[in-house]
């Protein structure tokens, strides 16, 4: 499975909801990657590094810390996101479980399940998920409240597909760990999910 978190814009939640989904299945052997624009890339910047042990504050260490069997920073420029998805692939094949925190992968590659963080308290909203957040199989909102104004054309773009409430201090999405579970072909009723 390829799981993609995407966010409407930065510090939203996508790694606490990355975090709760790894908590929430244990089972899982998670490879969880996290893609960032290369800000000072030159022409065709492309690294990844691999987080080994959880004990810093990266989202790489909270990835360790929450679950995830391995941990990855992908650090790409826009040019090069065929190579991350091309990166991906492979990953897949050899480690099976993926979960991605990016929204520009969408663009390049289509994950088994591709969800959206949405704060309606934060203004901002990224090109890249103006473009994708019809193709969202879920969104993650906080707070819940209905779509803002500073977001004009959004809530046109926003399709049918479930809204999971997410709220502090756990930031824990309410039915998203049943529904992650259920989709994994895993048992709900052994394990503990809101």
């Amino acid at each position: 499975m390829i799981l993609v978190v995407g966010a409407h814009s930065r510090n939203v939640g996508k790694t606490s909801i990355i975090c709760s989904i790894l908590r929430g299945t244990p089972e899982i052997r998670w490879t969880a990657v996290k893609i960032s624009a290369n800000r000072r890339a030159v022409g065709d910047d492309f690294e990844v590094s691999e987080q080994s042990e959880p004990g810093g504050d990266t989202d790489s260490d909270r990835y360790l810390a929450s679950g995830a069997a391995r941990a990855l920073w992908l650090r790409t420029a826009d040019s090069r996101m065929d190579d991350a998805a091309l990166q991906l692939r492979r990953l897949a094949s050899t480690d099976a479980n993926l979960i991605v925190e990016s929204n520009r992968i969408v663009e390049t590659l289509k994950p088994d399940l591709y969800l959206l963080a949405l704060d309606f308290s934060v203004e901002d909203f990224k090109d890249s998920a103006r473009r994708l957040c019809s193709r969202a199989d879920g969104y993650v909102v906080s707070p819940p409240h209905p779509a803002s104004r500073s977001w004009p054309g959004i809530a046109e773009r926003l399709n049918d597909s479930p809204r999971y409430k997410m709220f502090p201090p756990d930031y824990r999405p309410r039915g998203l760990i049943r529904d992650v579970r259920t989709r994994l072909g895993l048992r709900v009723d052994q394990f503990e999910v809101a």
